[in-house]
């Protein structure tokens, strides 16, 4: 009883202000949902919302598998500070466990709950629980079983998100019994807990084996040594090593995402027209169903898996949990500046690589996949299949391939901007900065929203055009502050210098300008359709700039050099 007592008492010292967070979140949603049916939520509200139940569930995934576990090592992730307890190795894998699927089931249970009480009968009560707890339990034996190949626990994760994911959609289409599924859930937490024994153990005893893909040889050898190649400076070393750290990351994630969105595709689909792009002869072209409703939310997905990875998904050298860095980090032959810049870059070629990835794939389905015609006005469909490349390639007309690429650049941008715009809480070494950085956002424009849901007058709209352009361009006004502020903070460094500033400033208004020209391009039918009931194209344009303005980062970027001089030189 004493190590039972003994391991919780850790958890919560090291993460408490996590649990803390966690648990304000969860007890929000919940009396918001019991005393407001879900439907009778306005849609940004709710959208917040269930966005803070995920990042409190992957904080909560975070705590219990371990926060700095490093999704590209073959061995186990479990702390091996703990190794040295006096408690048997079974305590030490199957508690946490035990505490973890706890505190998770009764946080999804405390969710519905409410949701039930406010009268809602479509959500189950019991397995959409127990399968955020069964989802937890596989990641706990994923990352704590030693299983020797990199990137292996990147793989599985993949495989078992996936393959429980389809396992519960599958059971819910064929109206399977809560009953059985809740069986089947328990079934998966306690091999899990299996398993994560045996690796724990493995790890304890020092019996793992690590394959490496570059290992040399063993031995004596009468060969010369190959010639090592000399970097010429720190600066293409640190990229080297920035990238070979975790730049593969998102690559990773992203085929693999890629590869999930691909599997329904092998299921004979229907087929839709897609009236986007002008008619050829009468007819529109059709391409698979499934395709034409899920690509959209793949390209969705690229972005967010950036911002996970940026948010602390990835191996980093400066993620611990007593606030330093690596004696090697900290002594590099490099100026922040240059640290700094080369985290961005790896960041920007982790970007290009994922959205290459992308690519080759839909290369490979407009390849593969059939696809057809549909008359204008009618749904009648033609009955033959053609390959989609020879029914799409003749509707690609100059302005619909200019359009594409402009979307391209922006996507390729946003997941760009969604994983560098962490890096100044990682380089800070604050752990509470860290993650409390995205939660934090979350809970200010959720907290906007519903004070604007509260306070509007009955039967006006709460949410318009002019007051969105207003919060955003108050949002421009808070960055300009920041600006002064972070540079009053670094005076004296050196760290921004005059001429570092104004490349930033021009480089910040070139990419501002450049995206807002594409947004007017993109956007001229529905500024078109605004103006035309009545719309002010002063409080469209404005709109629009003030979003840009405000979405273009300027003060975290120039905020993570700085932030790496006050770790690194911290006394």
């Amino acid at each position: 009883m004493t190590a039972v007592r003994g391991v919780s008492w850790a958890l919560w010292q090291r993460h408490r202000v996590v649990l803390l967070i966690v648990a304000g979140v969860v007890g929000t949603f919940s009396s918001a949902l019991a005393t407001n049916r879900i439907d009778r939520i306005p849609a940004p509200v709710a959208g917040m919302g269930l966005l803070l139940l995920v990042f409190a569930y992957l904080a909560l995934v975070g705590v219990f598998i371990q926060p700095d576990a490093d999704v590209a090592t073959g061995g186990s992730s479990y702390p091996v500070h703990l190794f040295v307890l006096p408690v048997r190795t079974w305590i030490l894998a199957l508690w946490p466990m035990l505490v973890g699927t706890a505190a998770v089931f009764l946080a999804a249970e405390s969710v519905l709950l409410a949701d039930k009480s406010s009268g809602t009968e479509a959500v189950p009560l019991w397995w959409p629980a127990l399968f955020a707890s069964a989802l937890l339990a596989g990641l706990q034996a994923i990352f704590w079983y030693p299983l020797g190949i990199p990137y292996s626990k990147l793989v599985l994760t993949f495989l078992h998100i996936g393959g429980l994911a389809v396992a519960a959609g599958l059971a819910v289409s064929y109206r399977v019994g809560e009953g059985l599924m809740c069986a089947g859930l328990l079934g998966i937490i306690a091999v899990s807990a299996v398993i994560a024994s045996i690796g724990v153990s493995r790890a304890r005893r020092g019996d793992i084996r690590i394959f490496e893909l570059d290992r040399r040889p063993s031995g004596l050898s009468l060969q010369a040594p190959a010639p090592i190649r000399a970097y010429p400076g720190s600066g293409p070393a640190q990229s080297w090593y920035e990238w070979r750290l975790h730049g593969i990351i998102l690559p990773m994630m992203v085929a693999a995402l890629f590869g999930l969105f691909c599997i329904p595709l092998t299921v004979k689909d229907t087929y839709t027209p897609v009236t986007l792009v002008a008619p050829l002869g009468g007819l529109y072209p059709t391409i698979p169903t499934y395709v034409a409703t899920y690509l959209p939310l793949l390209f969705v997905l690229v972005p967010f898996a950036a911002w996970i990875v940026g948010c602390g998904a990835k191996r980093t050298d400066v993620k611990r949990g007593d606030h330093t860095f690596h004696l090697f980090f900290a002594t590099r032959p490099s100026s922040d500046r240059t640290l700094a810049a080369q985290k961005l870059w790896c960041a920007a070629k982790s970007s290009a690589v994922a959205w290459f990835l992308v690519l080759l794939g839909l290369a490979a389905i407009l390849a593969g996949a059939r696809g057809g015609y549909q008359s204008v006005g009618q749904d009648y469909v033609a009955p033959y299949r053609l390959p989609l490349s020879t029914v799409i390639l003749p509707y690609l007309d100059e302005t619909t391939v200019l359009r594409s690429v402009a979307i391209l650049a922006l996507l390729i941008l946003w997941t760009w901007r969604n994983y560098a715009v962490g890096f100044w809480t990682e380089l800070s070494g604050s752990l509470w900065l860290r993650y409390g950085y995205p939660i934090g956002g979350l809970l200010v424009a959720s907290g906007v929203f519903t004070l604007l849901y509260w306070t509007a007058r009955p039967g006006e709209s709460w949410l318009s055009f002019s007051l969105l352009a207003g919060a955003f361009w108050v949002c421009v006004l808070a960055k300009g502050v920041g600006l002064l502020a972070l540079l009053r903070y670094q005076r004296g460094t050196g760290v921004l210098t005059p001429r570092i500033v104004a490349r930033a400033l021009a480089s910040y208004a070139a990419v501002s300008g450049a995206i807002i020209l594409v947004l007017f391009a993109l956007t001229g039918i529905v500024r078109s359709d605004f103006m035309s009931i009545g719309g002010s194209p002063l409080v469209i344009d404005s709109l629009f700039v003030g979003a840009v303005l405000f979405w273009v980062p300027l003060v975290r970027l120039l905020a993570a050099p700085v932030m790496l001089h006050h770790n690194r030189h911290r006394s």
